[in-house]
């Protein structure tokens, strides 16, 4: 893996790499790199300390090694260092071509079938983390739309693949979950979302399909705060669904989220949505109410 030494001097020329201010990336900046058009330069924001830069170099080199015994493609994978005078400051990364899937799945000009595909690339990259061996205790963690992106989506063959997944669950890396499961009473007194005494819930292929499972939930509802719905009322919203014909084994995968039993993985159900009536919206579901 190559090595990028900078100056400050050099550092603070780089040119940014801006995303779209929709798009939630709230723990590093991103520049073009200076001397490969083809990459660009991930700068984290919190490894001013040597033990902060210690355990994310040790999560890079997990999270490459997990892709490399793998060989899953559709993660994106560093192919370098950069230090900024002798000290860790961030990764290069291969510079692709796209938009973050969240700009898809809300676009109110985004065909369904075209939705419901990326979402199920989606499924797929999870399903081939948690098939991996279980010696590498693997899940992708941060599982939400503005960490994949979707490329050559104009040349109808795109492919989904997952960013900012180098904080994934892999080997002794303890990962990072998201919002979807910050101060959740719903998983509270659930066994298959571990919590701390903090309640901040470690990742595991549990939580990888409870935010999966929310990500198709705003899609159905276009509603963002789905994940925010206390369980009655959760549960009210899919009785809803099954009255509008919603394929129940899908449903069911929904309701799994909130018992103690094994989520069940929605992804062989997704292409039963396509045909969705157009008033799953929650809003029609308040009207219902």
């Amino acid at each position: 893996m190559e090595r990028l030494d900078l100056s400050y001097v050099d550092y603070n020329s780089l040119k940014r790499f801006d995303l779209p201010e929709n798009i939630n990336h709230n723990e590093s900046s991103l520049f073009y790199s200076p001397f490969n058009r083809n990459e660009i330069i991930k700068s984290y924001y919190n490894v001013y300390l040597d033990a902060n830069a210690n355990e994310k170099i040790k999560e890079i080199n997990n999270y490459i090694t997990f892709i490399d015994d793998n060989n899953i493609t559709e993660l994106l994978k560093p192919t370098g260092l950069l230090y900024v005078e002798n000290k860790f400051k961030g990764i290069i990364l291969p510079r692709i071509d796209g938009q973050n899937a969240s700009v898809y799945l809300n676009g109110k000009n985004t065909p369904i079938k075209i939705k419901i595909e990326i979402l199920k690339q989606i499924g797929n990259i999870l399903l081939k983390i948690r098939n991996t061996p279980p010696k590498y205790n693997a899940a992708f963690a941060d599982v939400h739309a503005d960490n994949f992106m979707v490329t050559n989506l104009e040349k109808n063959n795109f492919k989904t693949i997952g960013i900012d997944a180098e904080s994934m669950k892999v080997l002794n890396s303890p990962g990072l979950t998201n919002f979807y499961l910050f101060n959740n009473d719903n998983i509270a007194n659930l066994d298959k979302y571990d919590a701390n005494v903090f309640g901040i819930v470690s990742p595991n292929s549990e939580t990888d399909l409870y935010c999966f499972i929310m990500m198709i939930l705003e899609l159905i509802s276009n509603n963002k705060s789905i994940y925010q719905l206390n369980i009655n009322d959760f549960y009210k919203y899919l009785d809803y669904l099954d009255s509008l014909g919603i394929n129940p084994m899908l449903l069911a995968s929904f309701a799994s989220i909130y018992k103690k039993e094994d989520n069940i993985n929605p992804l062989p159900y997704l292409n039963t949505l396509n045909n969705m009536p157009s008033n799953t919206l929650y809003k029609d579901f308040k009207k219902h109410k």
